[in-house]
C-alpha cells in the first residue's frame, strides 16, 4: 500500500534525522505529521466495513469478519466489540494528533450507527445465550429424570 510504504519512509527519515542530530523543530514536526498520518489511517480502517467470510455449507452466519486493520473476528459481536474499540482509539488518536474536528464530525454517525449496533447485538447476544442456558438446564432435568426410572 501507497500510504503505508511512505509513512515507512517517514518513519526511517526521522530515524536518521535523529541520529545525525538534525534540528529539533524539524525532528518534532515530522514526529507530529507521522503520528496524524497514522491515526488517520487507524481512523479509516475503523470506520471501513469488515468483509464478511463467506458463510459455511449449511450455516446461517459468516464464518468471521475480515477486518481493514487485518484483523479477524469470529461473531458478529466480536466483530462489533473490535469496531467499537478501534473507532474510539481512532478519534482519540486523531484528536490528540490534530486532525481538523470537521473530519472527526463528519465520521461521527458511523461511531454512533456501530455503538447502536454493537448495544443491540450484546442484548440479543445475552438473550441467546439465556435462552441456550434454559435449555441445556431443561436437557439435563430431563436426562435426570430418565436415570431415576
Amino acid at each position: 500500500n501507497k500510504a503505508a510504504r511512505a509513512m515507512a519512509r517517514l518513519s526511517e527519515a526521522i530515524d536518521s534525522a535523529k541520529a545525525s542530530g538534525a534540528e529539533e523543530g524539524l525532528v518534532a514536526a515530522s514526529v507530529a505529521l507521522l503520528a496524524r498520518l497514522q491515526a488517520e489511517r487507524d481512523l479509516r480502517n475503523a470506520v471501513a466495513e469488515p468483509e464478511a467470510e463467506p458463510v459455511p455449507e449449511g450455516g446461517v452466519l459468516p464464518a468471521g469478519y475480515l477486518h481493514a486493520s487485518g484483523e479477524r473476528t469470529e461473531t458478529l459481536i466480536e466483530c462489533l466489540t473490535l469496531r467499537v474499540d478501534q473507532l474510539d482509539l481512532g478519534f482519540e488518536k486523531c484528536t490528540a494528533s490534530g486532525v481538523p474536528e470537521s473530519i472527526l464530525a463528519e465520521l461521527e454517525p458511523t461511531r454512533i450507527a456501530v455503538k447502536s449496533a454493537h448495544a443491540d447485538e450484546t442484548v440479543a447476544d445475552e438473550e441467546r445465550r439465556a435462552r441456550e442456558a434454559a435449555a441445556a438446564a431443561k436437557a439435563a432435568k430431563k436426562k435426570g429424570k430418565g436415570k431415576k426410572k
